[in-house]
């Protein structure tokens, strides 16, 4: 199959005359938005069409990024902040807070609500280990509380596992390692159990039915596909299959995957690299057989001295300006834009060429 460079045009976009969006929080009816040394969160609809925009004090500074959580009703959010957790309504009005010892520097933690909308999983630091914690919604109160004995001075994750009643939890210790868990809550027991088949792997997406999940490298390592709940090892994927022959941007410093892999399909992947790329994988073959290309975001190549240039000969890196990459269902890619703007774009005309092949 010949590799092909699919032009994504953008559907909608999201901008602010003073603000510049930090995150985002996406829910299938609407998106919330924290923005840069900003107090404020915005909602819109999802074509990214402003709904209100309000002063919620999140604490955007430091060194502790604020995190926001929407439950499966879309009747509530979270913010997680460094020393606190702050839970909404749909309108933004503040419904009960709980203060906690504060995070070190780079570190903190999403909050996860359960399926029927009626608990919510938090963590917060302790002096020996963090801790997991079950909070009851309607009675507010703390339900139980568990060790997170293998980590401590982590950024941590919590994220469903479609179909199951398990959540997924990883664990990023900065640049040491990243270690996935799953979590297991039941109507009175609270337990964490490390994934030992995935050794400092950071997670992606889960495919389509639920059945297998894909995790990208901490370091050089290639893409892995895990079944689930099974947890074999289906696909191994190495960085040398995937930029081979990929000699679009030739750079002394050569392209590598940066982290971020999600499923597309059942059987694609789109990776995320260093220089920006959206690269294209059959997880079958291992090849990467297209490139994303959405509007608004070009290579820019860079000489020893990190000026720009077009010169070929004194190229030695390339970037673009492509932030966070999140898929937004039905069918769309979220992306934010390092100047502060956001675009969704339509995954349509993948989705079709692939057919065709």
């Amino acid at each position: 199959m010949a590799f092909q460079e699919i032009q994504l045009p953008v559907q909608y976009e999201f901008g602010h005359a003073t603000l510049k969006v930090r995150g985002c929080a996406i829910h299938k009816d609407f998106i919330l938005l924290c923005f840069k040394d900003s107090p404020m969160l915005a909602r819109t609809n999802p074509h990214l069409q402003l709904e209100w925009i309000k002063d919620l004090g999140v604490d955007a500074g430091g060194y502790v990024s604020p995190r926001v959580d929407i439950s499966p009703d879309g009747k509530l959010f979270s913010i997680t902040q460094v020393d606190r957790l702050r839970i909404f309504d749909e309108n933004g009005e503040q419904q009960f807070h709980f203060e906690h010892p504060a995070w070190e520097a780079f570190n903190g933690a999403n909050c996860f609500f359960t399926p029927d909308n009626q608990r919510l999983l938090l963590l917060f630091p302790g002096t020996d280990c963090d801790h997991l914690s079950v909070l009851d919604l309607n009675s507010r109160e703390i339900e139980m509380t568990t060790p997170v004995t293998d980590h401590q001075y982590c950024a941590y994750t919590l994220s469903a596992v479609p179909g199951s009643d398990k959540i997924m939890l990883e664990a990023a210790a900065g640049q040491d390692d990243c270690r996935l868990s799953l979590v297991t809550l039941s109507e009175d027991s609270l337990t964490i159990e490390g994934i030992t088949e995935c050794q400092d792997r950071v997670m992606g997406t889960f495919a389509p039915d639920g059945n297998a999940f894909v995790t990208g490298p901490h370091y050089e390592e290639g893409i892995e596909v895990f079944s689930f709940p099974g947890l074999v090892k289906l696909n191994d994927i190495s960085q040398e299959d995937i930029f081979r022959d990929r000699n679009e941007y030739v750079s002394e410093e050569p392209d590598s995957l940066n982290y971020y892999v999600f499923f597309l399909d059942q059987q694609h992947l789109i990776a995320l690299t260093r220089f920006g790329r959206l690269l294209l994988i059959n997880r079958s073959s291992g090849d990467c057989i297209g490139e994303l290309c959405p509007e608004h975001f070009s290579m820019t190549g860079y000489d020893e001295g990190g000026d720009p240039t077009t010169d070929p000969g004194k190229m030695v890196d390339y970037s673009n300006d492509l932030g966070d990459v999140r898929l937004a269902a039905p069918n769309r890619l979220l992306i934010h834009h390092k100047t502060g703007r956001l675009y969704m774009y339509s995954l349509a005309p993948v989705l079709t060429w692939l057919q065709t092949q």
